[in-house]
This record gives structure tokens, sequence and C-alpha cells, in this order.
């Protein structure tokens, strides 16, 4: 039979002719980009890590981008640009001498917005979670970040009852909107029975009676508006 004409090479044959691609190992901790090398515990159905309940309240916040402020009377937030504080998703060990200087770590306010998708919305909260309980399982003193684009149920899936939680209310005051949308939350976040809702921010003009122990701190721009001010 000429070349022609002969048959064409099975699977098999094929198969014999390629060569064996070397092994590859798993992908390093650094190049997990969703951290999927650790699954934390879990109670409701969309696997949003559980965190333990923190009883302890501090004096002061101190955002995580200003480390001359930094102290054990003092919580550390993320209450700022996410931009500033993504490095903490990618890599939280890496900043453990950070939150060491610190009496506790807020969990990482990721931003959320109700015209997102579902999906990139309930992603936000997982990270919150995530980097939470990561930080937890590591020793450190974590407090609950509790943030919210609707009152739906998974904005509050993982959190902890009778617990410090702690809630930024900055932005929230521009539209009557926004107010009416804060207060529903903030009902649905009472009904965990806080110890306490700690407040960047204050409540001054969106709720008169909480309800619920409440501390209130002064956000950057009201501490920037009283030195203006000569208070």
């Amino acid at each position: 039979m000429s070349a022609a004409l002969r048959e064409s090479p099975t699977a098999p044959e094929i198969a014999m002719q390629i060569p064996l691609a070397p092994w590859i190992p798993p992908a390093p901790k650094y190049r997990d980009r969703v951290n999927s090398h650790a699954l934390y515990q879990s109670r409701n159905d969309l696997g949003l890590p559980d965190l333990l309940s923190e009883t302890w309240v501090p004096e002061r916040l101190v955002s995580f981008n200003d480390p001359a402020r930094y102290g054990q009377d003092a919580a550390l937030h993320f209450f700022i640009d996410d931009y500033r504080f993504e490095p903490i998703w990618q890599a939280p060990a890496k900043y453990a001498e950070r939150f060491e200087m610190n009496g506790a770590v807020l969990t990482p306010d990721f931003s959320v917005y109700s015209d997102w998708p579902l999906a990139m919305q309930i992603w936000q909260v997982y990270r919150n979670r995530w980097v939470g309980a990561h930080l937890q399982s590591l020793g450190f003193r974590v407090i609950p970040t509790v943030g919210w684009a609707s009152p739906a149920d998974f904005f509050f899936e993982g959190l902890p009852q009778r617990s410090v939680v702690a809630i930024a209310t900055t932005g929230v005051r521009r539209t009557p909107e926004g107010i009416d949308h804060f207060t529903v939350g903030f009902d649905r976040l009472a009904e965990l029975d806080p110890l306490c809702v700690l407040v960047y921010g204050g409540l001054a003009g969106l709720i008169d009676d909480p309800g619920v122990p409440v501390r209130e701190y002064p956000s950057f721009l009201d501490n920037r508006r009283s030195i203006m001010e000569g208070d």
C-alpha cells in the first residue's frame, strides 16, 4: 500500500508520539489570588466564613494608612479607598507587624454597591469574612466590619451573635434615600443583638434611638473639620 493510501494513525498511536509534559507542582500561595488554600467553617449556604465573637471596645479607631497613630488602645480600620488596602487580601500575613501594633483589627471594608451584579456583591462580603477568619486563625483580635448595599441576608451572614461590630456612616447623609437605606440595614444588624456597634462617623442625623449599645468615633473628615474650626 502506498504511503498516500495508508490508513490514518489511531488515537493511541498519536498519543504515543506526544512527549509527556513535565510534572507541574500546585501554584504557590502567592499565586492563589482567590485564597483557596485556606477555607474556613461556614454555617450558611453561600460558604461565607463564620467569624468569632469579640467583646473588646477600643478607645480609638485608626486608619490602616496612618501608622503614626497606631497603639494598643486602638483598633485598625479600613474605612478608606479600597486600593489602599487591597494587598491585605492578597497577602494578609505580610502585614502582621502592623496588626500587632494595635489592640484589634477590623475586617476590611471592601466596597459594595447596589447596582453591582449580585455575584460581585457576595464576593466582596466573602473577602471581608475570609480576611477576618484568617486573622482570627492566626491569633489576632478581630472586630467584624459590617456594610450593606441592601438588607439582603448575605450581608449579615457569617457574623456572630452578641459581638462588638463596626460600621461606617461616611457618605450616608448625602441623600434621603441613603439615610433610609442605612436605617433599614441598621435594623437588620440590630437583630444580631450586638454587644456594641462601633460607628465611624457617628449616628447624628441618622438614628435617634439605635436600640443597641453604640460607641461613636470621629471620621477623618470630622477630625479635619474640628482642626479647621479650632476645636
